[in-house]
């Protein structure tokens, strides 16, 4: 390929991702617990030092609650935060379009006596 070519491409390129970077989109949180033996967890969720989800969720079956947020395309840091039981967890997240985020409490867990685990996914949620 020629220099000329290429130049172009990079450039194409660049202004798709300052594009695909400016677009706010909106992720859904489902926080829930999972099998657990405690019967409620105040939990914070916090996406770059932003507050978005601040409440308590307790251990019933198949009951989530769900968050809409508004953020833009890229990588963020999503903190969760449980007071009570000293939980504090940080992820790396690649958001893109139109996600769900699914953040489910296990307690014990494989590595340590309590701890949240996340899924980031771009298809629909289901809870089975």
């Amino acid at each position: 390929m020629s220099k000329n070519k290429i130049i172009k491409f990079l450039f194409v390129l660049v202004i798709a991702f300052y594009l695909i970077r400016l677009n706010e989109n909106e992720v859904i949180f489902y926080v829930l617990f999972g099998n657990s033996e405690i019967e409620k967890i105040d939990v914070d969720v916090l996406i770059d030092d932003k507050l978005v989800f601040q409440d308590k969720i307790e251990n019933i079956y198949f009951k989530v609650k769900m968050v809409k947020a508004k953020i833009n395309s890229g990588i963020h840091e999503l903190e969760i935060r449980a007071k009570e039981q000293g939980i504090i967890q940080k992820q790396y997240l690649l958001i893109l379009f139109n996600q769900h985020i699914v953040i489910e409490f296990f307690s014990p867990c494989s590595e340590k006596e309590n701890c949240f685990q996340i899924r980031n996914r771009l298809l629909k949620f289901r809870l089975e």
